[in-house]
């Protein structure tokens, strides 16, 4: 009879003792524009938007939102367990450097000319110029004309184009 009491009670308390069990969800990750990587806690998932994050444990988290040519986004989401919590961002875009051409000669004072209007003389800086292809041509008395196409993009570095030429003389 003792032996079955002491089973019982050993029973009992085995049946007591709390089982650690973890507590997960899921996040849902969207974003405009798509394609975004995502971050969990600091630490990359792996994934672009949109996606679903799952199994994350229960509690607060810190998701990061990064795509190129747009400002990151930073959110918090509380994740409860067996649920889906969700984080939609759209994404602003990053501000960029006005583009800009400059134009140097030696000797100075060459005639400058993009796509074929006069734009100033040497030294000469353009701000304010567009994302696109142009056909510079700089021109000195009693010199070889120089021509040359550039591409002004603010995406790579920073939309500025730098152009020195040093004049020979044509003779």
């Amino acid at each position: 009879m003792k032996k079955i009491f002491f089973m019982l009670c050993l029973f009992s308390a085995v049946l007591l003792i709390p089982v650690a069990v973890t507590a997960v969800g899921n996040i849902s990750v969207s974003s405009l524009p798509t394609g975004a990587a995502v971050l969990l806690d600091g630490i990359t998932t792996g994934t672009t938007t949109p996606t679903i994050i799952e199994n994350v444990t229960s509690g607060s988290h810190i998701v990061l939102l990064r795509v190129a040519g747009y400002q990151d986004y930073t959110g918090s989401v509380t994740v409860s367990d067996n649920a889906t919590s969700t984080v939609s961002a759209t994404l602003a875009a990053s501000p960029t450097s006005p583009n800009s051409i400059s134009v140097f000669s030696n000797p100075t004072g060459a005639k400058v000319y993009i796509n074929n209007n006069l734009r100033g003389q040497t030294p000469l800086t353009l701000g304010s110029v567009l994302n696109g292809d142009y056909h510079v041509v700089i021109q000195y008395t009693g010199y070889s004309d120089w021509s040359q196409n550039i591409t002004v993009n603010n995406n790579v570095a920073n939309g500025k184009c730098h152009i020195d030429r040093h004049f020979s003389n044509q003779w």
